[in-house]
């Protein structure tokens, strides 16, 4: 095999929000009695090694509050609807709100726009069901359209006489983003976006294209359902190198390494 310089980017990893709702999540549990430890409604991050993590912890997720065991729930990094939330805590749940400060500062910046400008808003992110999307649906009562890409905009039945608002998911790829509010902005007069996409997937993104023209192979680790992975695998893609799209270290193998020779790492 040939030799192979290989360069992690200075980007890669999880961002700050992550990291700090999975240690806050870990430190309820070191003077907890595991039969009491607080259950997550849903995935915390998008990624199963993280999850296992949290299990072993003696922390479980959790599809629907049904399932709770314990009288303690915890809010992923997504957030989630507040009609969801007030309807736990009257169920007699105590709620920890671990929503990231970003998507807070999106739920606001969509509210201003909708009830201090009464605009119709449109949501920049992916139809799927996602936690994050469905927390903004209902932030804005569900008057809310979502576009994945500019090709979605004739479809809309946005009245051309009202202002329109925008935000963005947090974690969608920022240049589709663009592409859209453009798009609204050669359609529609009065259309106003309210910057929304976190800067650490920007960032990653950015250094992906920057770096793109030494190497020959990518590496992006990931777990398939994120998002963010699943944005910088395209964005890899887009730059026509190969790109290997693997969970951890037990997904690569040498072999698929052979051709090449320069190797980009990102995560």
């Amino acid at each position: 095999m040939n030799k192979k310089e290989v360069l992690v980017l200075p980007s890669a990893g999880t961002c700050w929000g992550v990291d700090e709702a999975m240690e806050s999540v870990l430190a309820l549990t070191e003077n907890t009695d595991r039969g009491k430890a607080p259950e997550v409604l849903g995935r915390l991050i998008h990624n199963q090694n993280a999850v296992r993590r949290l299990a072993e912890a003696g922390i479980r997720a959790i599809s629907k509050p049904e399932e709770a065991k314990g009288h303690v729930i915890v809010i992923t990094a997504h957030g989630r609807d507040p009609k969801d939330i007030k309807k736990l805590q009257e169920a007699g749940f105590t709620v920890l709100d671990k929503t990231c400060p970003i998507v807070r500062v999106q739920h606001r910046r969509a509210l201003m726009l909708m009830q201090e400008h009464g605009r119709q808003m449109v949501l920049v992110g992916t139809r799927k069901p996602h936690p994050e999307v469905e927390g903004t649906i209902g932030i804005l009562n569900g008057k809310v359209w979502v576009v994945e890409s500019e090709d979605q905009i004739e479809s809309l039945r946005l009245d051309p006489q009202k202002p329109i608002g925008v935000v963005a998911q947090t974690t969608y790829d920022p240049r589709v983003v663009a592409r859209v509010v453009s798009a609204l902005k050669r359609r529609y007069h009065n259309v106003v976006y309210s910057p929304t996409v976190c800067d650490d997937i920007s960032i990653k993104i950015a250094d992906i294209l920057e770096y793109a023209k030494w190497a020959d192979t990518f590496i992006v680790i990931s777990d398939a359902r994120s998002s963010n992975g699943n944005h910088l695998r395209e964005t890899a893609e887009s730059t026509g190198k190969k790109v290997i799209f693997i969970l951890d270290q037990k997904g690569l193998k040498l072999e698929m390494l052979t051709r090449s020779s320069r190797v980009i790492i990102t995560a």
